[in-house]
């Protein structure tokens, strides 16, 4: 099968929605279906005019393109500033993967490829609310990585969706060091400079724990730059999968305070390294974490019930433990796998005309 994921941007550091596209297509590209993915540089070049200067300047800079991910070679990458479609294989199956590809997946000619939607989140933190509503009334079938997108979908848009929960890659995030003999002072966190990651939050609940326990030490990572030179921070910048493994398996407590996200595949990684959760109740976080269960939840907004959380664990090693075993466990129903195998069902219901 041929089969085109479109990316609104040459991304140059790492992005969990983007990590996801290409892990389907290298996975894809493994079992024999010829996928190409298009990234709209019309974004990268926001100076240079005309296009065609835009399309020369996106050739360079795919060279040694992503340099942050191993994507297979048998997965053909173009980038384009043309929006109507023009540099777009011959495919099966085209999908858009965000708010701003999707009216452009829309309008594309049938011989593109049946117009799919890749949902990882619900976009208002990049446009209204209406708007990103509008998207899903296009005509395109949709799969999102979230039970609570697919309902949300449905209620505001009227249009009915399929879900495939984000898998993790277990082969590259496991437990290394046993959690019971982790420091319970070191907590893990990423670094994000937008809103709704709820780092602004996070560093309040940090500086309360700090009062009682100024021994902590927070292990922070992003693609941003990160210019505090503290003692109790360390911080690696655009940090890989063998960085991320690093880290999650030196610390005990992996912390988020996001208030919305479509997942949060970086507390669902960390839990696979054995790290217990703490994190705010966002809607996302609920397809692989449980209050008590696998992880401590509390309100959004609220660094009290974060600190307070965060507090409990430290001083107390038997459900810190208990939480990171069993989120560790938990994790190993998401695999691969079987993500791949609905995916790959998924594409060919759509390809048959047998999908909804």
């Amino acid at each position: 099968m041929k089969i085109t994921f479109c990316l609104p941007s040459i991304l140059k550091v790492p992005a969990g929605g983007f990590k996801i596209v290409f892990e389907y297509a290298n996975r894809l590209a493994q079992r024999g279906h010829s996928i190409t993915i298009v990234f709209l540089s019309d974004t990268n070049f926001v100076r240079v005019r005309p296009l065609f200067l835009k399309k020369i300047l996106s050739y360079f800079k795919l060279i040694g393109y992503p340099n942050w991910f191993e994507l297979n070679k048998k997965v053909k990458i173009i980038a384009t500033p043309y929006l109507d479609g023009r540099d777009f294989p011959k495919s099966d199956i085209v999908f858009a993967t965000s708010a701003r590809t999707a009216p452009i997946i829309a309008s594309l000619d049938r011989e593109k490829g049946i117009g799919c939607y890749f949902v990882q989140d619900f976009e208002n933190w990049s446009m209204s609310d209406d708007k990103v509503v509008s998207t899903y009334q296009l005509g395109l079938k949709i799969i999102t990585i979230a039970q609570w997108l697919e309902k949300l979908i449905k209620e505001k848009a009227g249009v009915e969706a399929f879900t495939i929960s984000n898998p993790i890659d277990l082969d590259k995030f496991f437990v290394q060091k046993k959690i019971e003999e982790r420091s319970p002072y070191e907590i893990a966190m990423l670094y994000h400079e937008g809103k709704h990651k709820g780092v602004d939050i996070a560093f309040r609940a940090l500086d309360l724990v700090r009062k009682r326990y100024p021994q902590i030490h927070l292990n922070l990572f992003g693609v941003y730059e990160f210019n505090k030179n503290l003692s109790w921070i360390s911080y690696t910048h655009q940090a890989n999968d063998k960085d991320l493994l690093r880290i999650y398996n030196r610390s005990s407590i992996f912390l988020c305070a996001s208030s919305i996200e479509g997942f949060g595949l970086t507390g669902a990684e960390s839990m696979a390294c054995g790290c217990a959760l703490v994190s705010t109740s966002y809607k996302g976080v609920f397809e692989y974490a449980l209050d008590q269960k696998n992880a401590l939840l509390s309100s959004v907004n609220d660094p009290h019930e974060l600190s307070d959380n965060i507090i409990k664990l430290i001083e107390d090693k038997h459900l810190r433990t208990k939480l990171a075993l069993q989120a560790s466990e938990d994790m190993k129903s998401l695999s691969w796998e079987y993500a791949i195998d609905k995916f790959e069902k998924f594409l060919i219901e759509i390809k048959s005309g047998n999908f909804m």
